[in-house]
């Protein structure tokens, strides 16, 4: 389970550490945000294909991904309610998570084979437009198991928001307040 570890520890939760002290929003918006593009990478693969029932799938993956990404936030709200340093999330340590995760990564590193040896070999054309479509979907699925099991910082306002918020008080400071400018006397 080490390979688990060392993504977490030098891939997602660095990055998601980064996000929310740029944001000001935590991994759990992450990865809701990552379930919703493979919801939409199904969608998008039903369109090619033809099948309504990628359409159904997506759906149905949209709406699942949102409610238990909620769900995990809740929960681990409710764990770390009023702490001062936050407990590692539950999702990271529990063993049947780790298979999961580790069991997507394996799907995740066998699309990106899939799809280079799709770029050596003379495949249909459909099959090259929804190989990665659907690898697509497996990595930010991947992705998602990633990110809802990091740990996040507590809640402060992101950097960009700061600098957006500085930058639209300097403007209002610079713009004339309203009535005070005085219409030009006519030529008459």
């Amino acid at each position: 389970m080490k390979i688990d570890d060392v993504l977490f520890d030098y891939i997602f939760q660095p990055f998601a550490h980064w996000f929310q002290r740029m944001t000001g929003k935590d991994n759990f918006y992450l990865g809701l945000h990552v379930i919703l593009i493979a919801a939409l990478s199904i969608c998008c693969l039903g369109a090619l294909t033809g099948s309504t029932r990628s359409y159904f799938t997506s759906v149905v993956i949209g709406f699942l991904g949102v409610t238990a990404t909620r769900a995990l936030k809740r929960q681990y709200e409710r764990e770390n309610n009023g702490k001062e340093s936050l407990a590692l999330n539950f999702m990271r340590s529990i063993l049947v998570f780790k298979f999961i995760r580790l069991f997507y990564l394996i799907i995740s590193l066998n699309m990106l084979l899939l799809l280079l040896l799709l770029l050596f070999l003379d495949a249909p054309v459909k099959t090259i437009r929804s190989v990665p479509l659907t690898s697509m979907h497996v990595w930010s699925f991947t992705a998602y198991l990633y990110f809802i099991a990091c740990t996040p910082l507590p809640p402060r306002k992101g950097k960009i928001g700061e600098m957006l918020r500085s930058i639209g008080n300097k403007l209002k400071e610079a713009l004339p307040k309203p009535g005070g400018l005085v219409p030009a006397p006519s030529p008459t």
